[in-house]
């Protein structure tokens, strides 16, 4: 579990740090920072996980000056992480093509350094690709996990497998449910897209959890192929004796993205979901489930919102509130939310009625 992450320059943000807990709820008014906070766990995945060589992770987002703080390209991005077992820091700079300047990770005792092409682990020196993460230089080959820097030994035998895995194991989702219904190639990785792109494939087998979610809605899921080789999605919907074969563009786009979600936290298992704008699609049933999905799964969650039923679902310690200070993006959580519970409580408010109104 990520305990808190730093951003300096990037977007709205100047300088900033979050502590995070399990569940994480952010909600703001409109350009305060909260889909800007989505996109640093989106940018961080596709820093160490490049989908593309050589790497330009600021492709989402239109190249770096739309990216860093203010447009201005002679900063650099910065973004700390620290985890139960872990600490990362990163440099990059994308004037000219994606350079990372500097890299610190600890590992169980084990220190990594980096400055632009040089790598130091101990007393031992390589190059690296100035446009490449250290996790780049690791990667899985079926059971065999291989790094084209040196580990020293002894190391701890979890340190490969850390170094092949982080970010791949971040999920971030804007789920546009037509996207999300797409037929799949059948050479298509088993994940998720940012738009929910490779549900069909992921829904092949399905969780007890998203059966038991089905099976109160008297629908099902039915995955074919096509004579194209692509996975394609229906649903059946059971009336009485009756089954009734919905076509793509006719299944709800609220059962869509519950599937995507509940799919990515009970077969994907990351361990950390980001989700912008959770409420969008869902129905209230929907979203009381969610936040116990959240509350009671194994995965660590952040979540933005608008929507005054989530923040009435979810605990007070667990908000995080985006505002726009002087054109800067911060992130606050309430000073004291066993005091602002019992406030609530003696006034007859609302979580929701209490920051509309304060």
């Amino acid at each position: 579990m990520i305990k808190w992450v730093r951003v300096r320059n990037f977007k709205g943000f100047d300088d900033i740090r979050v502590d995070l807990h399990k569940v994480n709820v952010v909600v703001g008014p409109n350009g305060a920072g909260k889909s800007n906070f989505v996109d640093v766990f989106l940018f961080l995945k596709e820093l160490v996980r490049p989908s593309s060589l050589p790497p330009y992770p600021f492709l989402y987002w239109g190249g770096y000056r739309n990216l860093v703080f203010m447009n201005d390209e002679g900063l650099n991005v910065e973004i700390e992480v620290q985890g139960d077992d872990y600490y990362y820091r990163t440099v990059v700079n994308g004037k000219d093509g994606l350079k990372v300047l500097e890299e610190e990770l600890e590992f169980q005792g084990v220190k990594i350094c980096r400055k632009y092409d040089e790598v130091y682990i101990g007393d031992r020196k390589s190059n690296i690709d100035p446009s490449l993460s250290v996790f780049s230089t690791v990667q899985r080959m079926g059971p065999v996990t291989v790094s084209s820097i040196p580990i020293p030994h002894p190391a701890p035998p979890q340190l490969l497998d850390f170094l092949a895995t982080f970010g791949s194991d971040i999920v971030v989702l804007r789920i546009d449910p037509y996207i999300a219904l797409s037929p799949v190639p059948f050479n298509f990785p088993h994940g998720i897209k940012v738009d929910g792109f490779g549900l069909p494939k992921l829904l092949l087998d399905l969780p007890k959890p998203v059966q038991d979610f089905l099976s109160e809605l008297n629908m099902g899921v039915k995955v074919d192929v096509s004579p194209e080789g692509n996975f394609v999605m229906y649903m059946v919907e059971r009336v009485g004796n009756r089954e009734v074969v919905l076509h793509p563009s006719s299944i709800p786009s609220g059962v869509v993205k519950m599937l995507a979600i509940m799919a990515v936290i009970y077969k994907l298992r990351p361990s950390l979901l980001v989700i912008d704008e959770v409420e969008n699609s869902l129905h209230l049933n929907f979203l009381e489930r969610l936040t116990d999905i959240f509350e009671y799964s194994e995965v660590q969650v952040i979540a933005t919102t608008h929507s005054p039923l989530v923040l009435d679902l979810v605990k007070a310690e667990d908000v995080i509130v985006a505002e726009k200070e002087d054109g800067r993006s911060v992130m606050k959580r309430f000073d004291d939310p066993e005091r602002l519970k019992k406030e609530l409580s003696e006034k007859g408010l609302l979580l929701s009625e209490y920051l509309l109104y304060s």
